[in-house]
């Protein structure tokens, strides 16, 4: 096997989809050092005739030099990042959740530094291969749809995040286009599945810290959670527009 030396991180391809430009990748690189079985693989990011963004998993060993330290993941990931940073608005994103093990699609705001950080919804397969309901966030809670919101301050140890609540989809997220969405203002954070409002936000602390323009990243990542079940496995996130106004 031929596996390929990527020396310049920080060059990348742009994308204009759904009316903005993006980057295929993070702003920060091409690889995650706490995720580096996977790294943002431009090749794994398509936009198909009818304009519906395809976000994949795929197999696609590389070699990958960041900041000094060598890397050697198996998989190439999807993912986009905004170049335009939004500061209020409501985001949304219709999308059909891919199949397979150990797969992580969401769909999130970051602003920078961070946090804050308003996670729309995150999806965890794990050993399944199916998102049985959503759930806010829980860190043991694989095999859910869940959205988050990420606040306080790295360096003073106060980051932290919002308490977990759950709420139901009623359709199969892998074989139905369902919208995912948030309406981010001031004085409030709510978040939709499915049309259906399923959480809101009202904590005045955690707006307050919420208040600085923030980055729209969509991606489809893997887990370490099921990876052993993953076997050269290749997986579809279809997204047929991002919306804000």
């Amino acid at each position: 096997m031929t596996l390929s030396l990527v020396l310049i991180i920080y060059s990348f391809n742009m994308l204009n989809w759904s009316g903005h430009e993006w980057r295929k990748q993070e702003p920060w690189g091409i690889i995650h050092p706490d995720k580096a079985w996977n790294y943002y693989d431009e090749s794994a990011v398509e936009v198909d005739d009818k304009g519906t963004l395809h976000l994949k998993t795929q197999f696609n060993p590389i070699t990958i030099k960041h900041e000094d330290e060598k890397y050697n993941p198996d998989y190439g990931v999807g993912l986009i990042s905004s170049i335009e940073k939004f500061h209020f608005g409501y985001f949304e994103i219709e999308a059909k959740l891919p199949t397979g093990y150990a797969l992580w699609p969401a769909f999130w705001l970051y602003g920078s530094p961070w946090p804050p950080e308003i996670d729309i919804f995150e999806g965890y397969t794990g050993n399944r291969e199916d998102y049985l309901h959503l759930n806010i966030h829980n860190p043991l809670a694989y095999n859910k749809v869940q959205s988050c919101i990420h606040y306080g301050d790295v360096s003073k140890g106060t980051k932290t995040n919002l308490p977990a609540r759950a709420g139901m989809i009623f359709k199969d997220p892998r074989k139905h286009f369902i919208k995912y969405a948030c309406n981010w203002q001031r004085d409030k954070i709510e978040i939709f599945y499915d049309n259906r409002l399923v959480r809101t936000i009202r904590n005045k602390e955690v707006l307050k810290q919420m208040d600085k323009p923030q980055m729209v990243l969509i991606n489809n990542h893997l887990t370490e959670k099921g990876l052993h079940k993953v076997d050269k496995q290749e997986s579809d996130f279809q997204i047929k527009h991002f919306k804000t106004y």
